[in-house]
């Protein structure tokens, strides 16, 4: 967590005034992505938020969105303290209601807010406003019941608004929702789901490019069922769909890398079904710019790497493990990927030499890189006892 607080502040320098949009932390993440996350595994590279709401509102929106965050709470604890100068509240809801305030504050360095605590914060910050904001009994009882009633026609108006906003913000998308899961279901039956697709790209949906993610992910999963079921023709029309859609998300948010990731692994599944590699082509295009993106994040190292030993760039994927390693040489990974290229590759003298060098560092395998770097030293055993033999 202290170093995606680093790298909240990293974010924040970038953009200080209005910073990288509400819920955009995500994006800075990627940007400054240090290779030592991986130390702790896969699961602790994928950061959406700082885990410290302050520094998260300061690199999302700026030092504006961060100081009016921080008066939140500054505002209050100062009403709080007027309130009691004017006798409006005692001695001890002033206490109890500034030590909560101060808890809550400390309590955000460490977490990001969720609807449970912010449901009891602007609870108490509206229990605040409404002691400290209230109308006096003598001018209740001047104000007449008639002047309190809205018009017919603005009660129409808002009850209409209303309306509205529940059918464009709750029911549209559960129908798009619903129609969804039919599509997922035709493709787990191996059906084509095409005509359902187009029912739920008709209904208005503000998560389209959730739905265009669920779809994709569906369809790149069952890829290959369709070509055992005999329908290759059909796979094939679903992976033009599934890639089209994944582009159109990655030209609506074009820094999101998860986006990325999935489009890249339809276009190696689609390569590997169909033996096309201008299929390969596309996805080292697609990593490409992913690296761009996030330029020190192993995975897609690691990936752009395994599509250029596909494509025989030997040399290109060699450079890219090396740059893994001299990112963060204590990741084992990257050491036994690079042994594990020269040893495929026919460079066996490479291999036992990189072996070696990670020896002499005291870099540490876990069991699955441990067995790789025993299968390749014994090769290079068995192939020094065949030229021994030979000679």
């Amino acid at each position: 967590r202290g170093m995606a607080w680093g790298i909240a502040v990293q974010g924040w320098q970038e953009k200080p005034i209005l910073g990288w949009g509400p819920g955009n932390y995500y994006y800075a993440f990627n940007k400054y992505y240090r290779p030592e996350f991986l130390r702790f595994g896969y699961r602790e590279t994928w950061f959406d938020a700082a885990h410290n709401i302050v520094l998260n509102n300061f690199t999302e929106r700026g030092v504006i969105g961060g100081v009016i965050y921080l008066s939140l709470f500054f505002g209050a604890i100062f009403m709080l303290l007027n309130a009691y100068r004017k006798k409006t509240f005692d001695p001890h809801t002033v206490s109890v209601g500034s030590a909560f305030l101060a808890a809550h504050l400390v309590q955000t360095f460490t977490v990001f807010e969720n609807p449970t605590s912010y449901l009891y914060f602007f609870f108490f910050l509206a229990f605040i406003n409404s002691q400290v904001t209230y109308i006096s009994s003598a001018s209740q009882e001047n104000v007449s019941g008639a002047q309190n009633k809205l018009p017919m026609a603005t009660t129409v108006m808002v009850s209409l608004t209303i309306l509205l906003l529940i059918y464009s913000t709750n029911i549209n998308p559960a129908r798009a929702n619903m129609a969804t899961f039919e599509v997922m279901r035709t493709v787990y039956k191996l059906e084509d789901p095409k005509d359902a697709y187009k029912l739920v790209t008709s209904i208005p949906s503000p998560h389209i490019d959730d739905i265009r993610n669920d779809v994709a992910r569906a369809i790149s999963s069952g890829l290959r069922a369709y070509v055992q079921a005999g329908k290759a023709q059909l796979a094939r029309d679903l992976f033009q769909l599934a890639y089209g859609e994944i582009s159109k998300n990655r030209q609506l948010h074009p820094l999101d890398v998860r986006v990325h990731s999935q489009q890249i692994m339809l276009a190696q599944e689609a390569a590997l079904l169909s033996g096309d590699k201008t299929l390969l082509l596309e996805a080292e295009k697609v990593v490409e710019d992913a690296l761009a993106k996030s330029p020190k994040r192993q995975q897609f190292l690691y990936t752009a790497a395994g599509i250029k030993i596909q494509l025989n760039k030997i040399p290109e994927a060699e450079a890219l493990y090396k740059q893994a390693i001299a990112d963060d040489e204590k990741i084992s990974e990257s050491w036994w990927r690079l042994a594990l290229l020269y040893s495929v590759s026919g460079q066996m003298d490479k291999a036992v030499k990189l072996i070696e060098e990670a020896q002499t560092k005291n870099i540490s395998f876990d069991a699955d890189g441990q067995n790789i770097i025993n299968e390749i030293l014994q090769k290079a055993n068995f192939t020094e006892t065949v030229l021994d033999t030979k000679k």
